[in-house]
Parts: C-alpha cells; sequence; structure tokens
C-alpha cells in the first residue's frame, strides 16, 4: 500500500506554512525574551543573597568577638552555621578591610575589633 493511501494530509498551501512559521517565530522571541526575564531575576536574587549573606555573616562574627575576644574559627563556624573554610576567609577579608586584628598568637590570641561596622543608611 503507499504510504500516501495510510497517512492523508491536509492540503496546504504555502502562504499556510509562511503564516505557521511567523507564529513559531515569535512564540520563540517571547519564549526567549521570558527566559532571559526569568535569568535575569533568578541572577538578581542569587547575588542579593549572597552580598546579604556576607554582610550579615561579618556583623555577626563581629557580634561573636564582641561577647567572646578569644573566638576560635571553629567556634565561629559552628555558631554561623557554615565550614570553618568560609568563617577562615571571612575572617582573614575582615581583617583585610580593617575591621578586626589579632592580638597574639593564633593559639591563645584575642580578636579585636577596630571599627564599627559602617550603616547602610548612611
Amino acid at each position: 500500500m503507499p504510504v500516501s493511501e495510510i497517512v492523508r494530509l491536509p492540503d496546504r498551501s504555502p502562504a499556510d506554512d509562511a503564516s505557521d512559521h511567523e507564529g513559531i517565530e515569535h512564540e520563540t522571541a517571547h519564549d526567549a525574551d521570558e527566559q532571559v526575564s526569568t535569568l535575569t531575576e533568578t541572577v538578581t536574587e542569587t547575588v542579593t543573597e549572597t552580598v546579604t549573606g556576607i554582610a550579615e555573616r561579618k556583623r555577626r562574627l563581629l557580634e561573636l568577638i564582641g561577647r567572646n575576644p578569644t573566638l576560635t574559627y571553629r567556634q565561629a563556624a559552628f555558631a554561623l552555621n557554615v565550614s570553618y573554610s568560609t568563617v577562615w576567609r571571612t575572617f582573614q577579608t575582615m581583617r583585610k578591610e580593617g575591621l578586626i586584628s589579632r592580638e597574639g598568637s593564633d593559639k591563645r590570641g584575642r580578636w579585636t575589633v577596630l571599627s564599627p561596622p559602617q550603616s547602610d543608611c548612611d
């Protein structure tokens, strides 16, 4: 049996095909715009959460140091529920920013808060 008898396709003109493609192109462009918009929102939210999280972590570390100047990296990691490496990096960043300093050895030393955290409202 010939294929044309098995599958009956409706008769279509080239104009029908052109109008179908225009709709597809419009839908595709709309979908792409929507995907870009969604991706932009996701990236913005992620960056905002990350920056806010870092600022919040620094603020909490300053509070912990204020309460316990002999705070260790492990104690801070436990209190903040983050890894040792994350706390270590944050302490190093805070030292470079001039927020804190370490007096004495790593084992017996003390943290000192050098300047109060700057308010975002200024």
